[in-house]
């Protein structure tokens, strides 16, 4: 019990030193993710008869009836946004996950092993990191298909490379560090001490780069979706943005609407990201 409240105690002294606890934009982000959650949530539940057309209420201008107008098909926007929130959120969670996967492995692998295999990893991060991962993604997407899986996992492994970058780069301080050498000399295996001793102290980076990778990722969804690379079954913000351009002011509250979505979950992902940097950092300290 007393080493809980302990551990409670520093969680808590961490979070002041960090300035976190009463950080206005920390509440700010943690709102719009909120928000963007209990959007997926809602968007999930919805019947698909809450999309179908309407032809008697095309193009109608925001109203208590339509709070945030209607499309050219008379769909409802605000449905129609709050239908397209779990694909974001979707594209968010796998590409964290994928990128934090790969860049883990590939990262811990260069920076520990070193020699051929760092030199293998290292050049091909290398490369990705060199290439903006838009036009990676929107060549490959192109090549194998648009859908919301091969987009997830494609932007998950473009992105991965700056995961591998500061993982590796964990890895070649931590490795000769004396109690790293101590688990040597004891007889621990590799596999021991990588994933006992070093990854432990250096997946933080890891950590807050997948919260940025996130945010990223729904930026590249959403503009695979505006040039017609995103599932055509599926709401996606970007999309919804492209069928209502070329209208301009005649529809300007159906393009306002989903770039206000985008907008809103990109930079809640963005505050967590920065907020778990601010974290770690002091963790680091104490």
């Amino acid at each position: 019990m007393q080493a809980a409240e302990g551990r409670l105690a520093r969680f808590g002294l961490l979070l002041r030193q960090a300035g976190i606890r009463n950080s206005v934009d920390n509440w700010l982000g943690v709102a719009l993710l909120v928000l963007m959650v209990v959007m997926g949530v809602a968007g999930v539940l919805l019947p698909e008869s809450a999309n179908a057309p309407d032809y008697g209420s095309i193009q109608q201008p925001p109203s208590l009836a339509h709070l945030f107008g209607t499309d050219a098909l008379g769909r409802d926007v605000l449905v129609r946004v709050v239908q397209g929130a779990p694909t974001s959120l979707l594209v968010g969670l796998v590409v964290a996950l994928v990128s934090a996967v790969l860049g883990i492995a590939g990262g811990a692998a260069a920076g520990y092993f070193g020699k051929w295999v760092d030199v293998v990893i290292s050049r091909t991060t290398d490369y990705f990191l060199t290439i903006p991962p838009f036009f990676f993604v929107l060549v490959a997407v192109s090549i194998l298909g648009a859908s919301t899986l091969n987009s997830s996992l494609i932007i998950g492994i473009a992105l991965s490379a700056s995961t591998a970058r500061q993982v590796r780069a964990q890895f070649l301080t931590l490795r000769e560090r004396e109690f790293v050498a101590s688990a040597r000399l004891i007889g621990m295996s590799t596999p021991a001490i990588i994933f006992t001793e070093i990854l432990p102290n250096a997946v933080q980076p890891a950590i807050v780069q997948s919260a940025l990778n996130a945010a990223a990722a729904v930026l590249i969804h959403a503009g695979l979706g505006f040039l017609g690379l995103s599932d055509p079954n599926e709401a996606e913000w970007g999309a919804m943005i492209s069928e209502n351009f070329a209208r301009g002011l005649f529809g300007w509250w159906s393009i306002i609407a989903p770039g206000i979505a985008v907008t809103f979950l990109v930079v809640g992902l963005t505050i967590l990201g920065d907020q778990l940097n601010r974290y770690f950092d002091v963790a680091r300290r104490y």
